[in-house]
């Protein structure tokens, strides 16, 4: 039960946060301080949010809860979405988090974090 319940969490915060992280952090420094790139990556980011809820209903649909043994009932089915709903809820943060390391501001990424 717990296993799979940090297991739906991590599967839909990785696979819809790393791939964002990734192509953003690769953007030269100096696009950051220029508004205009940076709105526009911003809005890039932004959509790790619909993204993230498009994995997690691909992840709670696939049958991850499911394989037929005893904890796959829905004692296990109600907190699985729950955790979905809160993975998706913490990817509202991924946008400001992203600008945050690029800019490198600390502060704000602590409490991102």
């Amino acid at each position: 039960g717990a296993v799979q319940l940090q297991l739906v969490s991590d599967a839909i915060l990785m696979l819809s946060r790393e791939g964002f992280r990734d192509a953003l952090q690769r953007t030269p420094a100096a696009d950051w301080h220029d508004e205009g790139k940076r709105a526009r990556m911003l809005r890039v980011a932004s959509l790790s949010l619909p993204f993230s809820l498009l994995v997690a209903v691909v992840v709670l649909g696939t049958g991850a809860l499911s394989g037929g043994t005893s904890t796959s009932g829905p004692e296990v089915r109600v907190p699985a979405v729950l955790f979905a709903l809160a993975a998706t809820v913490e990817m509202a943060a991924e946008p400001l988090y992203i600008m945050a390391h690029n800019l490198l501001l600390i502060r704000i990424r602590v409490w991102v974090e």
